[in-house]
């Protein structure tokens, strides 16, 4: 369904845009225009995986190439890849 791809596309570009910082779900139906729980359907839907799976697995990735430059701490990664804490990055890290 076209309709149903631009929808996911403006989605994906706004979490590829702010995925360093706070991303509400609130903002991503609106961008979607659905309500929270039909978007979470949507999305989970279309990418087999749930909004937060999908924007830790963005961060995650982004940290790892970080990581390969080596210029940054991992307190400084963590930060950078949008984590509030980074004893939650280290945890996030070590299980995926």
């Amino acid at each position: 369904n076209d309709l149903a791809s631009a929808k996911l596309n403006i989605v994906f570009d706004y979490i590829a845009s702010n995925f360093q910082h706070s991303i509400s779900l609130d903002k991503l139906a609106e961008l979607a225009n659905m309500s929270k729980t039909a978007f979470c359907r949507f999305f989970k839907a279309r990418t087999t995986k749930t909004f937060l799976e999908y924007l830790t697995d963005m961060r995650i990735s982004y940290a790892c190439e970080l990581l390969i430059e080596g210029d940054l701490s991992i307190s400084q990664i963590s930060t950078k890849c949008g984590f509030n804490s980074p004893s939650f990055f280290n945890f996030l890290f070590r299980i995926v």
